[in-house]
């Protein structure tokens, strides 16, 4: 099947065996349930080349494989198009703008586990649990320990290259959920988590969020600490500005801003300037990085399969990789791992029920591609910029998404014109996104495959405002001075500006893509007999140490980036566990 997309695909490209072997390995790290699903697809394929022509379906002649083909593609049900569009996206990835990036062997080796019972050990290195054990060192709690499943890399200069997809993003990337709306999503797997690959966006923290997580609890102003991520934010704007494209691409972004009066936000960056050079400060940069130099230790490239409680309240970690499996024993635990897999965790070992979800969601996003007169977008794949439009917050927020070359063929794909219009016009182009917080969203546990199907669907006002989102940031982008605009739809629809009349009848019946790379909820906080945590994330009914201190716990809506505010609510969290702590 994947080589007769090689050989079949509709644009024509040139695949060489090492491209081909790239392709493959990122296929291997995909979600299970998209292996199963392809897997499936083969037997039915396999079944009917028997049933026709007694062969298996790889040693049939070309038009009997078309005949095949032609068979499964009129059962709908299948979506057999999304498989060509899947290796088709991979294929891009591994040879546009694939920067190669390097194993970073900078944190210890050498640690005695077996002989240690650990006074707290982190789960997962991503912001909040880099916080997390920042802060417990930094207040004298040093016997700790940082688990994480994937390992330490250098930064790529460029924006999302291949290699990142393959060595710090869970499942290569490619997940997706089930149900009548899919959404791909996709987050961090590697020492640093999200931090490491997202565009290190930062909003303010909003205090009435935090007091509606926390229940009004008059105890959170004691915790709360409006500063401890200013030193590590600044606003890059001026430095976007040195290269004309960014120049050029700020000025279509006022003219849409002056044209339509909406508010906007200039959003400060996790990052810093050195050198006259923007660099991202991710978890590796900066807190991991203090971390390991008061001492503190990262086991790389373990992943806990279970918690297991023993006796004197003492817990026990199983941790596997590829060539083995260990234990180790600690009084208490951090589970860090980022929204469901933490609620997973819990649900592997027997902690919490199967059927829990507190409210588990997405950050939906529908993307357009923008194309203008004058250059906007780099000759590699550059960073996104820093302003959004928030006239009409809290229902959706827009915004600039990665706009590379690659990015671009993957959304036109199947769209010839517009796919060839992208290799020729690629940097007079840029992506817009619509992002919103909705969706209604269910976690399903299938232990013999030790993860979470996640069935998602839009009711009708979901869906109303989604349209309406998209209708508006068609309108800002054609305010902003495009010449036409592809949408994030299955046919990548290209709209004209005389067009924009007619839009809302237009776009009414169009299935449109949608991503999220923010993964929220599932674990709340509280007194209630529903929560499953109490108020500063210690699991319930339980004398043991076990706590949840991440993207979990934000089980309200809340539709800005939210790396700050988890990062604030670990903070939180940790110091109430310090200020009790008897170890």
């Amino acid at each position: 099947m994947c080589d007769y997309f090689f050989e079949n695909n509709e644009n024509n490209e040139k695949y060489e065996f090492n491209i081909k072997r790239k392709i493959f390995l990122h296929f291997k790290k995909s979600q299970k349930i998209i292996l199963i699903y392809i897997f499936f697809i083969i037997i039915i394929k396999n079944f009917l080349s028997f049933i026709f022509f007694l062969k298996k379906f790889n040693k049939l002649k070309k038009k009997n494989i078309n005949f095949i083909l032609r068979i499964i593609s009129r059962l709908k049900f299948l979506k057999t198009e999304k498989i060509d569009e899947l290796f088709h996206a991979l294929y891009v990835l591994v040879t546009i703008n694939n920067e190669r990036i390097f194993f970073n062997k900078s944190t210890k080796k050498n640690i005695n586990y077996k002989d240690i019972v650990y006074d707290a050990i982190i789960i997962g290195s991503g912001p909040s649990g880099a916080v997390t054990a920042n802060e417990l060192l930094s207040n004298g709690i040093r016997n700790i320990l940082i688990v994480e499943e994937g390992k330490k890399f250098y930064l790529p200069d460029l924006k999302h290259p291949g290699s990142e997809f393959y060595f710090k993003w869970k499942n290569s990337g490619l997940s997706s959920s089930l149900g009548k709306d899919l959404i791909q999503y996709s987050s961090g797997n590697c020492v640093g988590g999200g931090s490491e690959i997202n565009s290190g966006l930062c909003h303010d923290v909003d205090f009435e969020y935090l007091k509606s997580i926390y229940k009004n609890d008059p105890d959170l102003k004691n915790f709360y600490d409006t500063n401890f991520i200013n030193s590590y934010v600044f606003d890059p704007h001026y430095t976007y500005l040195k290269n004309n494209h960014a120049k050029n691409f700020y000025r279509y972004f006022e003219s849409g801003i002056s044209k339509t009066k909406w508010k906007f936000e200039s959003l400060k960056k996790f990052s810093t300037l050195q050198n006259n050079k923007v660099k991202r400060n991710s978890m590796s940069e900066t807190y991991l990085k203090q971390y390991l130099m008061k001492g503190g230790n990262i086991l790389e490239n373990f992943k806990c399969i279970k918690i297991n409680k023993l006796k004197n309240n003492l817990i026990s970690l199983d941790l596997m990789n590829k060539s083995k499996k260990i234990k180790i024993n600690c009084k208490n635990v951090f589970i860090c791992c980022g929204a469901p897999y933490s609620l997973q965790l819990l649900k592997q070992s027997k902690l919490v029920p199967n059927s829990l979800n507190n409210n588990f969601h997405f950050h939906p996003m529908v993307k357009i591609i923008a194309k203008y007169n004058q250059e906007v977008n780099p000759s590699k794949s550059g960073d996104v910029f820093n302003s959004q439009i928030v006239e009409f917050y809290p229902k959706y927020i827009f915004g600039n998404a990665a706009s590379g070359e690659q990015f671009l063929r993957i959304s036109t794909y199947g769209n010839s014109k517009a796919y060839l219009d992208v290799k020729k016009n690629f940097k007079k182009m840029t992506v817009y996104h619509s992002t919103f917080s909705l969706s209604s969203s269910s976690l399903k546990y299938i232990p013999f495959l030790q993860e979470h199907i996640i069935f998602n669907k839009f009711d009708k006002n979901q869906k109303k405002i989604i349209l309406e989102g998209v209708e508006n940031l068609l309108k800002f982008t054609f305010f902003t001075g495009a010449d036409y605009i592809y949408l994030g739809d299955e046919k990548a629809t290209k709209i004209l500006p005389d067009q924009i009349k007619d839009i809302t009848s237009i776009i009414q019946n169009l299935k449109f893509k949608v991503s999220a790379v923010h993964l929220l909820g599932g674990l709340s906080m509280g007194n209630n007999k529903d929560d499953p945590l109490d108020l500063y994330g210690k699991l319930k009914e339980s004398n043991y140490g076990i706590y949840v201190n991440d993207s979990s716990l934000l089980t309200n809506h809340l539709l800005k980036n939210p790396q700050s505010t988890v990062m604030q609510v670990a903070n939180i969290n940790t110091k109430n566990f310090i200020k009790n702590a008897n170890i």
